[in-house]
């Protein structure tokens, strides 16, 4: 296993055992172009439970931050297989 694919897993354990804030989540739908209600539409959690995140000390749901990490790389290996394709260099079977 090479020294990058070593130290990404070891962030992601890392980022594991922090409770994810209202204010990360909200940051990394920003970064990432996802609007509440297209959150609420992939995870299927209903968009009322998710405003509710962050008000009233409702705290954001434990699974979400490891959720969205795996989210977020997926959407990246959608690209760099796009991009692939149109280059030539990959053609699925």
């Amino acid at each position: 296993m090479n020294k990058s694919l070593k130290a990404r897993i070891y962030s992601i354990i890392i980022k594991i055992g922090d409770d994810m804030t209202y204010e990360d989540f909200s940051k990394t739908l920003k970064e990432n172009d996802l609007s509440l209600k297209k959150f609420s539409d992939l995870s299927g959690v209903k968009y009322d439970t998710c405003s509710k995140w962050g008000k009233n000390d409702r705290p954001v749901s434990d699974w979400v931050e490891s959720w969205l990490n795996l989210h977020i790389e997926n959407e990246k290996y959608k690209r760099l297989k796009t991009s692939l394709k149109e280059s030539g260099a990959y053609e699925d079977k």
